[in-house]
């Protein structure tokens, strides 16, 4: 037998969503403590997450959403979620922002297996998962995104790196960090990928946990005008 769902306290989760600038759907909370429980369902067999189910609240929900104390992510309507591991941030977000489309990719198959499953059983409309190495998407302006996100995916130049042409031209690339930060920006050559914008910087409630969010404008060329005469 299993549990229904990761029990979230009445109420909380509401509340510090408001606070970081997320009026959640109506379904939210149904819908974030099903995905917390298959999350740790499937972890008893495929490693997923190190975190314990007892810091899911803290540790992975209010985590992801800490982004919304960015004002552009709120503007974007498409968001490529680079390295989404179980889901994360992607599913979250997907969740949190219901009019806004958002491509969870991965190059790990069992995860992006995992991934879809909760899609589908969620019934999350304005997502979908791909098993694709961030540097093998295509890079077109067909498929450039408003926003790329990445949480817990490894240094910062990899990542700049990986998200490079994914998003638009001046679009943002949000990436989740910690204490370290300041030593990766002084050594992550950002310049031809994205000019560093600000850094989001907070304590995850009920912790003394320190998270930060570099965001990066990007530097994505404009495309190449086809040459000879128009008409």
């Amino acid at each position: 037998m299993t549990n229904p769902a990761v029990p979230i306290p009445d109420g909380s989760l509401v509340r510090t969503a408001i606070q970081l600038g997320f009026t959640l759907p109506p379904d939210a909370e149904g819908q974030i403590a099903t995905f917390g429980r298959m999350l740790y369902e499937t972890n008893t067999h495929t490693n997923l997450t190190r975190i314990p189910e007892s810091d899911y609240m803290t540790l992975h929900v209010l985590d992801c959403l800490a982004i919304g104390l960015c004002r552009e992510f709120h503007q974007a309507h498409s968001v490529i979620d680079v390295g989404t591991g179980a889901g994360l941030p992607g599913i979250l977000l997907a969740i949190a922002m219901p009019q806004t489309e958002f491509l969870l990719i991965d190059a790990r198959s069992k995860k992006i297996d995992f991934v879809k499953a909760v899609i589908s059983a969620l019934g999350i409309a304005n997502a979908r998962a791909l098993h694709i190495r961030a540097e093998d998407h295509p890079r077109s302006t067909a498929v450039q995104f408003d926003m790329a996100v990445s949480r817990a995916t490894g240094p910062l130049e990899r990542v700049l790196t990986a998200t490079a042409g994914l998003v638009k031209r001046s679009g943002m690339v949000a990436v989740w960090k910690g204490p370290g930060l300041t030593a990766e920006l002084a050594g992550a050559g950002t310049g031809p990928r994205g000019d560093l914008q600000r850094v989001i910087e907070l304590t995850l409630p009920g912790t003394d946990i320190c998270r930060r969010i570099a965001l990066f404008r990007s530097r994505t060329p404009e495309p190449r005008r086809a040459k000879g005469k128009v008409g």
